[in-house]
């Protein structure tokens, strides 16, 4: 998976022992003090990659890393990217619940992931059981007026297989991000194969419109199972969320003051030879408000999640959030996939 995660970026640093983590340190600090970072937050922000290349070593044997300065909107940002090829975070929850006493590991020089939470202001997580994680850190420059979302994705196989058959992407853009969660037909290598196909395609092109981009898809996976999806963009300055989406795959959106928002869906999937009939796809566009969370999963969780139930939950990073959805909402039965982002309290 580092190799999907990081395949733009050749300037990697290489987390393989205890040595590593002082180059990192120092890597990161000289970038962060050249883009105008405060001291404190030139610390922090080192303390935040120390934990995360720690955690790397701990937990998949090393990884790598990436150390850059980006935009978001008119803010600039120093970005962190930690990549590895382990097991998958199999209890983030239990890593971060208590942050005010969090258990110092022997040599931390913070408290874990609680810590990286803690110090940094976005932070996405995307982990594939038995596959890896990916951490995305940001840590701004002069924190925005606004802030935008923070996401998650976690996905976990069929019982009896290895690899996940489902997929997904998060990627941000120059307006805001493109999401998308994909199920390849069945489950096992074929369902990933078709699986992999759409998001690689998908990857390229996340400025064409949704419903040019699922009649597009189902041209490209023709050869393959077929599979389904459920597409996202959001732009921050409009506020505005589109989504569309086609076979047995879910989406919502749960605002704090309304009941959730279930999306629209063709019933067609994608890719399946013979399958003429003419798409009838429905684009759902709607304002995002402040505390939002939206949820695209696949058919191995429930159809209706219930998290009208779990109000506290939803106030949580969307990690917890999905890793509750896969924890307690799965079939049992398929694989499973869920990606969350969570809309920051002020938009």
């Amino acid at each position: 998976m580092i190799e999907f995660w990081l395949k733009e970026y050749a300037d990697r640093l290489l987390v393989r022992d205890e040595a590593s983590l002082s180059r990192i340190r120092q890597c990161v600090r000289d970038e962060a003090q050249r883009t105008g970072l405060s001291p404190e937050s030139v610390e922090e922000l080192a303390i935040v990659a120390t934990e995360l290349a720690r955690n790397q070593l701990r937990h998949a044997g090393g990884g790598r890393m990436v150390c850059r300065t980006c935009r978001r909107g008119e803010a600039e940002a120093i970005e962190l990217l930690a990549a590895d090829n382990g097991k998958g975070l199999n209890d983030f929850t239990a890593s971060v619940q208590d942050d005010r006493k969090p258990s110092r590991t022997e040599g931390s020089m913070g408290e874990g992931l609680a810590s990286v939470l803690r110090l940094s202001d976005e932070v996405h997580v995307d982990t594939r059981e038995n596959e890896g994680t990916l951490f995305t850190v940001l840590k701004y420059r002069d924190r925005p007026k606004t802030f935008g979302y923070e996401s998650a994705i976690m996905t976990a196989p069929h019982p009896d297989e290895q690899k996940s058959g489902d997929s997904a992407l998060f990627v941000e853009t120059e307006s805001g991000f493109f999401a998308v969660v994909v199920d390849g037909v069945g489950h096992g290598a074929e369902a990933r194969k078709a699986a992999n196909r759409a998001v690689a395609f998908l990857r390229s092109r996340t400025d064409q419109a949704l419903d040019t981009l699922i009649e597009s898809c189902d041209r490209e996976l023709r050869d393959t199972r077929g599979a389904a999806l459920m597409l996202a963009r959001y732009d921050r300055r409009s506020r505005q969320l589109e989504t569309a989406g086609a076979g047995d795959i879910f989406g919502e959106l749960h605002c704090a003051s309304e009941s959730a928002r279930h999306f629209s869906v063709s019933q067609r999937s994608l890719g399946v030879v013979g399958a003429e009939t003419r798409w009838h796809i429905v684009i759902d566009k709607l304002e995002v408000s402040a505390g939002s969370v939206l949820v695209l999963h696949s058919d191995g969780l429930k159809s209706r999640l219930e998290l009208h139930e779990h109000r506290n939950l939803l106030r949580k990073h969307p990690a917890i959030i999905a890793e509750h959805l896969l924890k307690h909402c799965s079939r049992g039965t398929d694989d499973a996939s869920a990606l969350v982002v969570r809309f920051a309290n002020r938009l």
